[in-house]
């Protein structure tokens, strides 16, 4: 998330910057190869990414007798890392290409995507842990606690709550 941040801060230094072609021109050194594998690895990762949480979200529409209030916590968090993960196939795509698009409010979108959707994933894991717990411990109160009409009051709380996050946390 801080490495974000930073790479996002060099690229608005870089679109601000007049000499724009001098990074390109450069003979590569060892520190841009393995600038370059990193940044193939994000973009890899993030298609693996991107492409198994479609999976998970495929099957929790398809098949009916999965759309309970674990699998709808659990298909709530599948977005979450499906847009984490387009976000890391984005930056890799654009940082390996050395196109830098769209200039500072680009970088401040961005950044303050990567934080909503951290934020946004550790709430889910939270909710999946909370969900659980009170399946196992206190099963007879689960179906008062855990009501669909609540399960998307939770849900949205989440989203909200991450999105504040990541607006603030950037600005």
């Amino acid at each position: 998330m801080f490495h974000d941040i930073a790479v996002a801060s060099k690229m608005t230094d870089h679109w601000n910057s007049s000499d724009v072609t001098s990074t390109t021109d450069a003979a590569p050194s060892s520190e841009g190869v393995v600038d370059d594998v990193m940044q193939f690895t994000l973009a890899v990762l993030g298609s693996v990414t991107v492409v198994m949480n479609v999976f998970v979200l495929a099957v929790v529409w398809r098949f009916g007798w999965m759309r309970n209030n674990a699998n709808r916590i659990i298909a709530s968090m599948a977005v979450t890392d499906l847009v984490a993960g387009a976000s890391a196939l984005l930056s890799g795509v654009i940082k390996w290409g050395g196109v830098v698009t769209g200039g500072p409010s680009f970088c401040f979108v961005y950044n303050a995507l990567d934080i909503c959707m951290a934020f946004a994933s550790l709430q889910h894991v939270l909710a999946v842990n909370v969900e659980r717990y009170v399946a196992i411990v206190q099963p007879l109160r689960y179906k008062k606690v855990f009501q669909r009409r609540r399960v998307y009051a939770y849900l949205a709380a989440i989203w909200i709550w991450s999105s504040v996050l990541g607006v603030v946390f950037v600005t």
